[in-house]
């Protein structure tokens, strides 16, 4: 683990210290890790809904086993 110091005005550290009661936490670094995590998974999302977004717009799309049937066949011609 590393440490982060970071320094906040009162009334931040106030905002903080209430959301830590609020949220059931026991410490600031758990309500900073919580922050942290929330925004990853925002950015996972955010990028996964660009890949669909590509993906819709990529072609005529074509069923699962015939997408799968042509991969399998290009495996066998490669071999």
């Amino acid at each position: 683990m590393s440490t982060l110091t970071i320094t906040l005005s009162e009334s931040l550290q106030e905002f903080i210290t209430n959301r830590i009661v609020e949220l059931g936490l026991t410490a600031p670094e758990e309500y900073v890790e919580k922050l942290i995590r929330e925004e990853q998974k925002k950015q996972l999302w955010n990028y996964y809904e660009k890949e669909v977004a590509k993906a819709f717009e990529s072609g005529t799309p074509i069923p699962a086993e015939e997408f799968w049937q042509q991969v399998r066949e290009e495996r066998e011609r490669r071999r």
